[in-house]
């Protein structure tokens, strides 16, 4: 998807399949081969695999929330920001915010930010557009909420 030209008002990023991807998966992955593993031993039911495949369960519960939505899309406002992880919710004025900043590691979030208080935001890079184009998306609200032009 490419950034709307000129921006609008107020925008909602949604939360893509694209989340199946990375670490969630790898570490997945890593929990059905421990479950074969385990499992194919003398007695099946051992504590190992009990906890492989609660832990597996579990991680699967927080992909399918993300994939749903559940997760929580984000919310680009003239004024501020806001996401959801799970129970929380992160919000924040563009104007309290530097510049944002593209995390280049595929494991971390996509984008972040460093608050006025102290505090460092990070965007996960689960919505519609790639680590690039929302960090570039997230300045330019900045940058308009700043009195800049974009």
């Amino acid at each position: 998807m490419s950034i709307p030209w000129p921006l609008p008002e107020r925008m909602v990023l949604k939360a893509t399949p694209k989340v199946l991807r990375g670490g969630g998966t790898l570490i997945a992955l890593i929990l059905i081969g421990l479950l074969i593993l385990a499992s194919s031993g003398p007695e099946p039911w051992t504590p190992l695999v009990i906890l492989a495949v609660a832990a597996a369960f579990a991680l699967a519960a927080l992909r399918l929330m993300m994939l749903f939505g559940l997760w929580g899309g984000m919310k680009l406002y003239p004024d501020e920001f806001e996401f959801r992880r799970l129970f929380f919710r992160v919000r924040a004025k563009w104007t309290s915010c530097s510049e944002f900043t593209l995390i280049e590691s595929l494991m971390a979030p996509a984008a972040r930010c460093t608050t006025d208080d102290g505090r460092t935001i990070a965007v996960p890079d689960h919505y519609e557009f790639n680590r690039e184009e929302l960090t570039e998306l997230l300045n330019r609200f900045r940058a308009r909420a700043m009195g800049g032009v974009t």
